[in-house]
């Protein structure tokens, strides 16, 4: 059995082993009827801790195949254990983009059912010590981007959360979240910190989450605010509903406040909260705790307060704050330190703040704040858009489609409708003396693309209407393809 002094201390994986060495019996994790202990799911872990170790893997980082199976969750225990970063891979991703991941990151080892599989990879250096994990996001290259998070990063959050919010050991808290999507983070080391259980649903379809809150009675809900959207078009969010969650956290999407009301009736016994922050800003970094009379809910065009920065970090524009709105730019303890072997893309979103010499991150997210010091979110300053929580650069959807042969120039249109959903209407320009058909777009953007990013609705056009300096107009393209005006 692997020694637990071969663990690197000051790490996230502390709070676990510390909540196992205090409460073994405890259930630390279930899904469906399966559950398993404390003491359980460290033994499983240290099995893949000990098949790393023996592997001789000098790698940083290793890649899981983030299943939500037990033996995903005891994998990424086990990577952390071994002093290593975990990358998540999404087994609903294509081949092709999973595969682009492991490559760019230099993963020699992969796990899946708590197996070990070698990797041929390119030698990409060693960089950025200290890993917890390894995420990649839309970028407008084309390619992702790595954003590689720090145990100092992590803990930083942590802290944080746990001094502001109760957290118990008697807490059930809910795993909504795709493990390759960085709020999940929040989801196993809040919970995992303080020795309590994490419930994995089996289903995440509307009817089966409100059975499963039900049946499972959790106590701290996470997810973005359009699951919540989609249970109250089930009509499955009714007045006493969930009464056993008394902790509710909102983020990776705007929050409304008509999607507030129609929640509260439902979790009578709950604070909400909503959190704000970019996977660069690790997890979340901001928070508002929303009031329980409608009326005094800080709001701006109906979306509710994105609230004030976590202790330990600040806020500042480079601009004026006289001007409204301002580019949000972040600096703190929860500031990653750069991009994954990304220099171009470092030179592109941080900056060193002249008077306090702290290093900024470059949100790309409009914002004010009122005299109180709450912040509000007025939108992007680029193509950016968020879709079930997840970052979704348009210019990497366009340009993945204008690669097809018979493509001559693609413009991707995010429309969200009034029950919030979001869709991505795909406007393009076939090559002269080409046809181009749906089931083709669609199926090339399958094998490239993961999910979220899927063009809903694609649309064949001769010409695209331009604005007076000669570009693209995307408004008038959406009033005339989309609405018909």
């Amino acid at each position: 059995m692997t020694q637990e002094k071969t663990y690197l201390k000051g790490r996230i994986i502390d709070r676990f082993l510390e909540s196992a060495r205090r409460y073994p019996d405890r259930p630390a994790l279930q899904k469906g009827p399966v559950g398993i202990t404390y003491a359980m799911l460290r033994s499983s872990a240290e099995s893949i801790a000990d098949q790393i170790f023996q592997s001789g893997d000098d790698r940083p980082l290793v890649g899981v195949i983030a299943d939500k199976s037990i033996e995903c969750y005891a994998a990424i225990l086990g990577i952390l254990m071994a002093g290593k970063g975990y990358l998540p891979l999404n087994p609903r991703f294509p081949e092709s983009r999973n595969r682009f991941m492991i490559e760019k990151a230099g993963v020699r080892s992969v796990f899946e059912n708590g197996r070990r599989t070698s990797q041929v990879t390119s030698q990409v250096p060693h960089t950025k010590p200290d890993p917890a994990y390894l995420l990649f996001t839309s970028g407008t290259t084309g390619e992702p981007k790595g954003v590689q998070v720090s145990n100092k990063n992590v803990s930083a959050y942590l802290d944080f959360m746990l001094k502001t919010y109760d957290f118990s050991g008697n807490d059930r808290f809910t795993q909504n979240f795709d493990l390759t999507f960085d709020l999940s983070v929040h989801d196993l080391f809040l919970c995992w910190s303080v020795g309590a259980c994490l419930c994995v649903p089996e289903d995440s379809s509307s009817f089966s989450m409100a059975r499963f809150i039900r049946e499972k009675q959790p106590t701290a809900w996470f997810s973005v605010p359009s699951v919540v959207m989609l249970m109250e078009r089930m009509r499955v969010v009714k007045p006493g509903a969930f009464p056993s969650i008394r902790l509710c956290f909102f983020c990776g999407e705007p929050l409304f406040v008509r999607t507030v009301e129609a929640w509260r009736p439902a979790v009578p016994n709950a604070k909400i909260i909503n959190l704000y922050g970019p996977t660069e800003a690790t997890i979340a970094i901001s928070h508002y705790e929303i009031p329980p009379v409608p009326e005094q809910i800080k709001q701006e065009l109906g979306i509710v307060s994105i609230g004030r920065i976590f202790d330990g970090n600040s806020w500042t524009s480079q601009v004026t704050c006289e001007v409204t709105p301002v580019e949000l730019c972040l600096s703190g303890a929860q500031i990653i330190d750069g991009y994954f072997n990304n220099p171009e893309a470092d030179q592109q979103s941080f900056f060193t703040d002249e008077k306090t010499l702290d290093k900024c991150y470059k949100t790309g997210d409009l914002v004010k704040s009122d005299q109180d010091g709450d912040l509000f979110y007025l939108g992007r300053t680029d193509s950016e858009v968020k879709i079930s929580g997840y970052r979704v650069n348009l210019r990497e959807i366009e340009n993945v489609i204008n690669t097809y042969e018979s493509v001559d120039q693609a413009v991707i249109i995010h429309e969200v409708k009034n029950d919030g959903q979001a869709v991505l209407h795909a406007i393009i320009i076939s090559k002269t003396g080409h046809e181009t058909t749906i089931q083709q777009i669609d199926g090339f953007c399958r094998e490239r693309l993961p999910w979220y990013m899927l063009p809903g609705n694609v649309i064949f056009v001769k010409e695209f209407p331009l604005s007076n300096n000669g570009k693209v107009d995307r408004t008038a393209l959406k009033e005339k393809y989309i609405h018909g005006k």
